[in-house]
C-alpha cells in the first residue's frame, strides 16, 4: 500500500533540493594557476565583468 505524503511536504522537499542545486551550480570556478597571456590581457582590459550580474524578478501573483 502506498502511503500520501502531503502537499505541503512535497512543496517543502522542492523548493529546498531546489535551492541546494542553485547555491552549488551558482559558484564561480576557481582560478587556475596557468592563465595564458591573452586571458590576463582580456581581464585587464575589463576589470568590472565580474561585477555584472541580471536580476530576475518574477511577477507571477
Amino acid at each position: 500500500m502506498k502511503t500520501k505524503i502531503p502537499h505541503g511536504i512535497k512543496l517543502f522537499l522542492s523548493i529546498t533540493f531546489f535551492l541546494l542545486n542553485f547555491t552549488l551550480f551558482a559558484q564561480e570556478e576557481a582560478a587556475k594557476g596557468g592563465s595564458s597571456a591573452q586571458e590576463l590581457a582580456d581581464k585587464l582590459a575589463n576589470p568590472v565583468a565580474s561585477l555584472i550580474s541580471v536580476p530576475l524578478q518574477n511577477n507571477i501573483i
